[in-house]
């Protein structure tokens, strides 16, 4: 999570993590499962297939997202003068690689997502330009 970008809300404040942080480990790994004390307080709250499910992860619609409501954001963003001048990538299968997944024709979502994060970086920190537009 230190290197990456995280998509979920993290779920406690501060003073909560120093209170938890403080707990015995056996509150917190009991008969190997992790998290006791909170599935305990959970208990009733929750249900049980919730609490003693396995672990399930979240997909992001991010290949719909630079489809549909963003595709105009990303060609801006990946696009930009700025970061064609920087010779990283290659701007024309850069613009190929946008096409096609804005077509329908390829699944390139997981790359595009990524080369957006670092579209942005690079123009909030490598640029001397104002910040791109958020989209609306």
């Amino acid at each position: 999570m230190a290197c990456s970008v995280e998509v979920r809300v993290p779920m406690l404040d501060n003073p909560l993590t120093d209170y938890v942080l403080g707990l015995p480990s056996s509150m917190k790994v009991r008969n190997r499962q992790k998290k006791w004390i909170l599935r305990r307080a959970l208990r009733g709250v929750v249900p049980d297939d919730v609490l003693d499910g396995r672990k399930t992860g979240f997909g992001v619609p991010y290949a719909y997202w630079l489809r549909r409501p963003l595709a105009g954001y990303l060609r801006s963003v990946l696009l930009d003068p700025h970061l064609a001048a920087a010779g990283l990538f290659d701007g024309d299968l850069l613009a190929r690689i946008i096409d096609e997944h804005v077509a329908g024709h390829k699944n390139h979502g997981f790359i595009l997502y990524k080369l957006l994060n670092f579209g942005l970086w690079f123009h909030r920190y490598m640029t001397a330009s104002a910040p791109l537009a958020a989209p609306v």
